[in-house]
């Protein structure tokens, strides 16, 4: 039912970056990827867990699935709710996973001294964005990306018994609707679709 490509590149990406306890995480966007990376965030760690997005299904899915907090991807919503969290500390670990470079702008604002933000492989090659690099120096922040991990495939797979998937589906297709079920996906408003061959 789902492809075990996305679940190693999240491991890795967990994996790079230790964890502290008490940390907090923020994820921008509820998709497929973030929505996974958030269960293997709560599986692995004790870290608390924001995510922001513009759907609020998609939000009470993310709270569904262990989300300590999740809110509107509204600018002054994420820095109002920032501050309240991380009592102005920042976060430690921000995942851009929204495909809005201007999510990823925003990232170096509440990011903590000496945090680290990671985004994923979601933005085109002509993609620009407002990354300040002089903020990020300043904080001694870390950005990185993180893409294909395909020597992570066994402890991937050992751990999709443990991750919720199912509420991920949004659709299920016959082949014959390929076209409707792209559409959909690529408006943004399903979390993942399946087409049936």
């Amino acid at each position: 039912w789902f492809p075990k490509g996305p679940i190693d590149n999240l491991v890795k990406a967990l994996e790079d970056r230790g964890i502290a306890v008490d940390a907090h995480v923020m994820l921008f966007g509820c998709n497929a990827f973030s929505l996974i990376l958030l269960q293997l965030i709560k599986i692995f760690s004790g870290a608390t867990v924001s995510i922001a997005d513009k759907d609020e299904h998609k939000l009470e899915l993310a709270r569904s699935l262990g989300a300590d907090h999740a809110f509107s991807s509204e600018m002054t919503t994420i820095l109002r709710n920032t501050a309240g969290i991380t009592q102005d500390h920042g976060y430690d670990l921000i995942f851009e996973m929204s495909r809005d470079p201007k999510l990823l702008g925003l990232t170096g604002t509440i990011a903590a001294v000496r945090g680290d933000i990671r985004y994923s492989f979601l933005y085109g090659y002509t993609t620009s964005n407002d990354v300040n690099l002089t903020e990020l120096y300043m904080k001694e922040v870390t950005l990185t990306s993180f893409f294909l991990a395909p020597f992570i495939l066994p402890r991937a797979v050992s751990v999709m018994p443990r991750l919720a998937l199912q509420p991920l589906i949004t659709d299920i297709y016959p082949l014959s609707e390929v076209s409707r079920a792209y559409h959909a996906q690529a408006s943004g408003t399903s979390i993942r679709n399946i087409i049936r061959l």
